[in-house]
């Protein structure tokens, strides 16, 4: 769900490719100068790297490659290496099952020392997640109490779940970063959510839209379509489990999709979109409400600004059809700015000049989940094509005075 927040891992992952282009007599060379230092990681990890690549040629490779990883248990428990492939082991390999048990008894008296550490946990974790799910899950457990707000740890949790086929265990679990990070950042990237069966659905509802129901909004070119919610089957297909869970996370389990949009940057409508909260909600008719206010009308729907009390029971689902990187209009972020309220120009102007920008790239299927009072803003696209992102709106309670959602 989020960033791995541990540094490093790529330079042990590049050094193992390399790895596995050395030449025999290279690796013989490389064994030769680890006799004489034993601490020497580069030349550890090009020689695992280059096993790893022939561990199923024979019984002996097979065990020097696992005598490097047991220098590392014992050594280094804590390295990033752990979550390369460079030192996995599985036992279906030659001899497989003995050295799998040898360094597994290894990980066990780590994991069981007072002293251990989360990154430690992690790492056993990472070893265990293939052969014995069960001690992964107890590991990342273990993890967890130790360190209750690290996201990486739940996302570890969330993925072994997931890999185990336990998705509502998979959902429990991602409903609690997604929670710890909409509180804490006021937005939560959700990778590979949705699956691709959902969003061939999501597309097709999407291009049945008619221009006289939903609003078609032009600029040389489709670029917004509005009211998706009036489209029928479309509130319904928002309410399914396989995304209305990302919304209840947040909110509670009554949530349910009052606004939904389509947005695109193509070439005839690719501009920068400014520093701005969420912080209108449409609604069927307008009454005059105390707290409610200003008023305005778009496509023919009222909308208008309510307390922030009302804001802060909602979540925006940003649902990606296609790629959007920070060179094709990726959302920007001051991360914590949720925090502070609905802001006038003058204080998003000082956030804009005393805060730094947080981008947030993101891929078909993923899900950014997002509180309406972050303060965010996207570029014009370097390199135009279709970004189409879904941008839905939940809330949970009703509102006051007779005021009602239009449901656009």
């Amino acid at each position: 769900m989020t960033k791995m927040r541990y540094r490093g891992e790529q330079r042990w992952v590049a050094l193992g490719l390399i790895g596995r282009n050395l030449k025999d007599a290279q690796a013989q060379k490389l064994e030769r100068k680890l006799e004489l230092d034993p601490a020497d990681l580069d030349s550890r990890i090009l020689l695992l790297g280059h096993y790893t690549g022939r561990r199923f040629h024979s019984v002996e490779l097979a065990e020097r490659r696992a005598q490097h990883i047991i220098w590392f248990v014992e050594n280094r428990p804590e390295h990033p290496i752990f979550g390369s492939p460079w030192a996995g082991c599985f036992s279906r390999s030659p001899d497989g099952s003995r050295l799998y048990k040898e360094i597994k008894l290894r990980w066990l008296r780590l994991v069981s020392s007072p002293a251990v550490t989360t990154r430690i946990l992690l790492n056993a974790a990472n070893f265990f997640i293939h052969e014995e799910k069960e001690l992964s899950e107890q590991c990342l457990l273990q993890a967890r109490a130790l360190a209750p707000d690290d996201y990486y740890v739940l996302d570890r949790l969330s993925f072994l779940y997931h890999l185990w086929r336990h998705p509502e265990q998979g959902r429990a679990i991602d409903s609690i970063s997604i929670q710890k990070q909409l509180n804490t950042f006021g937005f939560a990237l959700c990778r590979r959510t949705l699956e691709e069966e959902f969003l061939n659905s999501a597309t097709s509802l999407v291009e049945s839209a008619d221009d006289s129901i939903a609003g078609l909004v032009h600029r040389g070119n489709q670029y917004a379509v509005r009211h998706l919610l009036r489209v029928p089957g479309v509130g319904e297909f928002f309410r399914q489990p396989e995304i209305s869970w990302l919304a209840q996370a947040v909110v509670g389990e009554g949530a349910f999709p009052v606004r939904a949009i389509l947005l695109d940057k193509i070439p005839g409508a690719n501009w920068y979109v400014g520093w701005h909260q969420d912080v209108s909600i449409a609604v069927k008719e307008r009454i005059e409400t105390p707290g409610f206010g200003p008023w305005s009308m778009k496509a023919g729907v009222w909308h208008v600004q309510p307390p922030a009390a009302i804001l802060e029971q909602m979540v925006a689902l940003r649902l990606h059809l296609d790629d959007c990187g920070e060179d094709n209009g990726a959302l920007n972020f001051f991360s914590g700015s949720h925090l502070h309220g609905v802001l006038n120009r003058e204080a998003i102007d000082r956030y804009k000049t005393e805060n730094a920008i947080e981008s947030c790239p993101a891929k078909r299927g993923d899900v950014l989940v997002m509180h309406p009072l972050i303060l965010h803003s996207s570029s014009p696209s370097k390199v135009p094509s279709h970004r189409r992102v879904l941008h839905v709106e939940y809330a949970i309670n009703e509102l006051p005075n007779g005021l009602q959602w239009a449901f656009a």
